[in-house]
């Protein structure tokens, strides 16, 4: 017997190689769903491959096979073909098709009865994977787990591009509250208790008000923190009804200067500016009547140690202090865990992830913050002051995760 694997882009295609090669009398003794390897596997879409052989010294007469209308989806193709491998007629071209009755020699009908053995026993076990097994490479963790809404949060979490040790440690959480008695309405209310321990447990910092009265901003260039700051300063002072002061150390960008003093003169806040670090503590006394200072601090570059040293200077010569990340919620995570290692001097900080309308995943949120133990507390979704901004929350967290990735 002649045994050979064809893979192809759908079912028919990888059908009218076996045809091709083995002739339309092949018997097709396997068939599943391949997911490209790697990245691939969330881009292109899965291919066929059939295990198909041809008996080469037993002969018997066979009917032609039948043109197919058109694809079935592989799950369901198996599947008929174990509960009724004769009655498959037109929609499976190739499979399993019944020899004559007619032998020549009873050596030839002991090898049919053997080889029809091992094609059932076959059957049986790939019932067995159809039922039980999920198609595609998911991790041991996943093995026996046959839930849907399971399976699909994996495959969701993987797509936002949450770190996989984030996603094992949820799944091995469900598999012990989820059952099979759960109806699917329960298994998705447990999946979003789960979600929501891990959030408040890790990320979301609930009722925050900031510790201390001079708060400073950082973080990389082109992150929006000019802007977030003027969001806030608008929220506490005219929501708050908080006295404010506001801070510039950003003399790199002349424009930055002028934003921060533009919000300044709407707002009724008085500004200053801060040229170098040995400046902070005479500017932060004349502030002393202020219920909260608002510090920002020039973009920079985390590859730049001269940058960051100056920024070291700055935060060193204020005692009292809050210290926000900015971090654009459209970089990769790969960036993201660049960016925050070269922010390891900070002794503490929390975190605001900006430009979360322009992203299209947001595992990146959940990685940087559980990867290095610092709270999430501000999203911002927008250009618009003060609207565009809003308090990290567990509910706010989970749309994101689970919105479908563009």
């Amino acid at each position: 017997m002649k045994v050979k694997k064809f893979y192809g882009e759908t079912t028919e295609e990888a059908v009218e190689k076996v045809k091709q090669e083995l002739g339309a009398n092949a018997i097709i003794l396997h068939e599943k769903e391949v997911l490209p390897r790697g990245i691939w596997r969330f881009f292109k879409s899965p291919s066929v491959e059939i295990v198909a052989a041809r008996e080469e010294q037993v002969k018997s007469k066979r009917p032609e096979p039948m043109k197919s209308k058109g694809s079935v989806p592989v799950k369901t193709k198996v599947a008929k073909a174990m509960q009724n491998p004769e009655e498959e007629g037109e929609e499976n071209p190739a499979v399993y098709k019944r020899p004559s009755a007619a032998r020549k020699t009873s050596s030839e009908g002991e090898d049919y009865q053997e080889l029809s053995k091992e094609l059932q026993d076959m059957k049986k076990l790939l019932n067995t994977l159809v039922q039980e097994k999920p198609v595609g490479n998911f991790p041991a963790v996943l093995q026996g787990v046959h839930q849907k809404p399971v399976l699909d949060l994996y495959k969701q979490l993987k797509l936002q591009d949450v770190q996989e040790e984030i996603i094992i440690d949820l799944i091995r959480q469900l598999k012990e509250v989820i059952t099979d008695e759960d109806t699917e309405e329960e298994q998705n209310q447990k999946i979003r208790q789960v979600l929501k321990h891990k959030l408040e447990e890790k990320v979301i910092m609930k009722n925050f008000k900031p510790q201390s009265k001079n708060v400073v901003f950082v973080g990389p260039t082109g992150v929006g923190k000019t802007t977030t700051i003027a969001k806030l300063a608008a929220r506490y002072a005219l929501e708050e009804g908080k006295k404010l002061g506001l801070v510039s150390a950003d003399t790199y960008r002349i424009a930055a200067v002028e934003q921060l003093k533009t919000y300044s003169e709407i707002l009724n806040i008085p500004i200053k500016i801060v040229y170098e670090a040995k400046e902070i503590t005479e500017t932060l006394e004349g502030f002393s009547d202020r219920d909260l200072v608002l510090i920002d601090t020039a973009g920079r570059s985390h590859r730049n140690e001269d940058q960051i040293k100056e920024l070291e200077d700055l935060l060193f010569a204020m005692e009292d202090k809050d210290i926000y990340l900015v971090l654009s919620a459209t970089s990769s995570t790969k960036d993201l865990r660049e960016i925050t290692k070269h922010y390891e001097f900070l002794d503490n900080y929390k975190i605001i992830f900006t430009k979360t309308d322009e992203a299209t995943t947001y595992g990146g949120i959940l990685n940087s913050s559980i990867e290095n133990d610092k709270p999430v507390l501000y999203l911002t979704n927008g250009q618009s002051v003060p609207d565009d901004i809003e308090n990290a929350s567990v509910e706010k967290l989970i749309h994101l995760f689970t919105r479908e990735v563009d």
